[in-house]
């Protein structure tokens, strides 16, 4: 509860001055030679609401100050305005994937974790993820019944995330390229890992059940001319991940180069409550005057 006018509390300065002032001249008073026998004599239930209508009339002037002081309640809403980004993560997953150079994890992992962390810090956004390997799958989409191309955001990103060729799949990238761009869709691409010979895990089960981790040679190759004319046909950048906290700082730019606008408007309803003190206030004040004239009434 605010107050309109708070300096209408002075006033029970005063207040409390007339009632004590008030309180002295009316206590009655009769003069004996000696009071230990009156001490003895019973006091009244009258006797001791003697009292009653000063207090009431007390109550009933406070009451009066505070509705003169305005007590409003507030009613503050924010409204917020979000214009919000669609953001698909493409990753890719397959095997090549599982090698173990962006230490301490392997590069899906680290993909995974840095991935983790980038949704996290971005709650006004809607955030698809698609995996692939050969074919694509939309693992969670940005909209429960839509892609990208059906967005109504004003930014819609993809980025995308892989550490080789295009060895595998029916829709070569070009095309690919050509529907991003007809789409107005921006991409960030990501190559993820060392260019050159390396070992690739791979697991088996041997003849007691249990998991067999062995490596076999690979030869790893990013493409980057592709990732780059990828990002650069589309309005986007193209980066280049080689170890975990290299992946870290990618998707960190990304967050500052993709940022949400939100707008916030604030208002604030206030509602008098002066007028229920009042009507408190003249309860109290002509319960008081009952009370003088029909159960405290005093006779000369």
């Amino acid at each position: 509860m605010t107050w309109r006018n708070p300096e209408a509390f002075l006033l029970l300065i005063p207040l409390l001055w007339l009632v004590w002032y008030n309180w002295r001249q009316k206590s009655p008073a009769l003069q004996f030679s000696g009071s230990s026998d009156l001490k003895k004599l019973p006091t009244s239930l009258k006797t001791k609401l003697s009292l009653l209508p000063l207090v009431m009339k007390f109550l009933a002037l406070s009451f009066f100050i505070v509705a003169l002081a305005r007590p409003q309640t507030a009613n503050t809403q924010v409204k917020t305005n979000v214009e919000g980004i669609d953001i698909v993560i493409a990753l890719d997953v397959s095997d090549s994937m599982l090698i173990e150079d962006m230490q301490p994890l392997n590069r899906l992992e680290s993909a995974k974790e840095t991935i983790r962390k980038f949704v996290e810090g971005r709650s006004s956004d809607r955030i698809g993820l698609v995996v692939f390997a050969g074919e694509a799958f939309t693992l969670v989409p940005p909209t429960l019944d839509s892609r990208l191309k059906d967005s109504a955001a004003k930014s819609r990103v993809v980025i995308f995330m892989t550490d080789g060729e295009n060895n595998s799949g029916t829709i070569d990238p070009e095309t690919g390229l050509e529907i991003a761009k007809g789409y107005d869709i921006k991409i960030y691409s990501i190559g993820i890992g060392k260019d050159g010979p390396t070992r690739i895990p791979i697991y088996s089960m041997d003849l007691f059940g249990n998991k067999v981790k062995t490596y076999q040679p690979f030869e790893s190759h990013v493409n980057e001319d592709l990732l780059g004319r990828m990002a650069k046909d589309t309005g986007g950048k193209f980066f280049r991940a080689t170890k975990d906290n290299s992946l870290e700082s990618v998707f960190s730019e990304i967050n500052q180069l993709e940022k949400t606008k939100v707008d916030v408007n604030k208002f604030t309803q206030y509602k008098d409550e002066f007028t229920k003190f009042l009507l408190y206030g003249i309860i109290c004040y002509l319960f008081a005057l009952v009370c003088n004239l029909y159960l405290f009434r005093r006779v000369p």
